[in-house]
């Protein structure tokens, strides 16, 4: 029903994929935490601060906390998210199989031209 991510706002597959929408909405989450969680902690350890520093901007304490808040929480939850997502990973899924061979692989190696 759902043709464009627009009528879309919860992830929900909109196309067969290897696994069901539970999964990849977890995959997200996953990442998604990993992800702040190693951003905050390149901040905190001034190794993202290199062009703060430079332009003189203030970690200001307050931040810092919060920071370190969003960081400990995100990784504290991680290791159950994973868990959940592994558990998703190991049910029943669908593989996708062998798809409709429309082009020979030569003619997918070479790239479309694109309009500029």
């Amino acid at each position: 029903e759902k043709h464009n991510w627009v009528d879309s706002g919860d992830f929900e597959m909109m196309y067969r994929g290897a696994y069901g929408s539970e999964f990849y909405r977890k995959l997200h989450v996953v990442l998604h935490k990993e992800y702040r969680a190693h951003k905050i902690w390149l901040k905190l350890t001034n190794r993202a601060l290199v062009t703060a520093r430079k332009e003189h901007k203030p970690y200001p304490l307050k931040e810092r906390l919060r920071d370190v808040a969003h960081m400990v929480f995100n990784r504290g939850t991680l290791p159950i998210e994973r868990r959940r997502l592994n558990k998703l990973a190991r049910k029943a899924h669908s593989p996708l199989g062998m798809l409709p061979q429309i082009m020979t692989p030569e003619a997918a190696a070479n790239p479309t031209p694109q309009h500029e």
